[in-house]
């Protein structure tokens, strides 16, 4: 019983302390909103968020058809391209978010701010198994720890240092 007591606080501990980084700053993102949100919907703030949310859009829409011609893949030379086809078979996030988004009945970045974090922070479940099967139950838990909280945290001290230094 201690055995499973302890493999659970490995898991839980990276994943709180990589959830807590991840939405720390959503506390700035309400307090100005109009800097963060556009009609109700929070921004983007990663490039292949744009790209894995144009495709759960186009997935709830009936647009999205696998191997078939992708018209904003690669713009504007997608024209130079052959191979400018959608994937098979969607990727599990545009899938997931645009189900997601038809159950809540909202958009899909309003899916994506809880989601992304969720989901990354997911890898620390295997990582500590993988470790915990090999005896090495420490190693699990330092490279969970590292990769979930030490990581992100340092970008997030500089990046917070420079843009949240003085009022907007």
């Amino acid at each position: 019983m201690k055995k499973i007591i302890f493999l659970l606080l490995l898991i839980v501990i990276p994943i709180v302390s990589g959830l807590y980084v991840r939405f720390d700053d959503l506390s700035i993102w309400h307090k100005y909103q109009k800097y963060f949100y556009y009609e109700n919907r929070p921004l983007f703030t990663s490039y292949d968020a744009f790209f894995f949310a144009r495709w759960g859009k186009e997935y709830l829409e009936g647009k999205f058809q696998t191997k078939e011609r992708d018209p904003l893949r690669f713009v504007p030379d997608n024209y130079i391209t052959e191979n400018v086809t959608y994937p098979s078979p969607i990727p599990m996030e545009s899938w997931l978010g645009a189900n997601l988004a038809r159950i809540k009945n909202t958009h899909i970045e309003n899916v994506a701010l809880w989601l992304t974090p969720i989901l990354s922070v997911l890898f620390v479940i295997p990582l500590i198994l993988y470790f915990w099967k090999i005896d090495l139950p420490i190693a699990g838990f330092s490279g969970a720890l590292r990769k979930t909280d030490l990581y992100i945290n340092y970008s997030y001290i500089f990046k917070s240092c420079f843009c949240f230094s003085r009022d907007f």
